[in-house]
């Protein structure tokens, strides 16, 4: 194993003051950043990696991509056991956590765009919960609240630049900008009536 000493850096290449410069024995500058970004985990986009025999190396950070795959193992796990125990019970969603509602109305929103890049396990237990949430009236209410939020939030944060934008404009063009404030108002006010 050798010796490295290691650094975040910004998207600039300047050293970040975030993390502390640490020594970390690995057999490769690539392990060495690996075991650095898990010890310090950073958003910088770089880590310069120092050895005495092999000087500097400047590597992407895959702390993010690490950070990400933990998070995906993690959401798979708690949809097997989802799946686990709807598969013991009879298919039924009733005796389930709130916790786990929202992993499978997630697993809903999210399992369209992923088919295709998950492994075959995950693709199987994914699928049989999107399949059979799509037929269960609690989840699809509790899926369409959820998207509802979404809009009315969406919703906010156009009135509030609508707002600002019309303090600032003149004739017509205030006047369409009220109209279409005014149709966002009527979507948030449809989310407010579904909560």
């Amino acid at each position: 194993m050798k010796e490295f000493t290691c650094s975040y850096r910004s998207a600039a290449g300047k050293k970040s003051d975030a993390q502390p410069k640490e020594k970390v024995k690995a057999a490769s500058a690539e392990e060495a950043a690996k075991i650095y970004a898990e010890r310090f985990p950073s958003e910088d986009p770089h880590i310069d990696v120092v050895s005495f025999v092999s000087g500097r190396t400047r590597l992407n950070n895959p702390g993010p991509t690490i950070r990400a795959e933990k998070e995906s193992q993690t959401r798979y796990t708690t949809l097997a056991n989802i799946y686990s125990r709807i598969e013991s019970g009879g298919g039924e969603f009733n005796a389930l956590t709130y916790e786990e509602m929202n992993a499978l109305i997630k697993n809903l929103k999210e399992y369209p765009s992923l088919r295709g890049k998950i492994d075959g396990e995950e693709t199987v237990v994914r699928e049989a919960l999107f399949m059979r949430a799509s037929f269960d009236g609690n989840l699809q209410t509790l899926l369409q609240a959820d998207l509802l939020r979404d809009v009315k939030s969406s919703c906010e944060d156009l009135l509030a630049l609508l707002a600002a934008h019309t303090k600032s404009s003149k004739g017509s063009n205030n006047t369409a900008l009220l109209g279409a404030a005014a149709g966002l108002a009527v979507l948030g006010d449809i989310r407010e009536n579904t909560e």
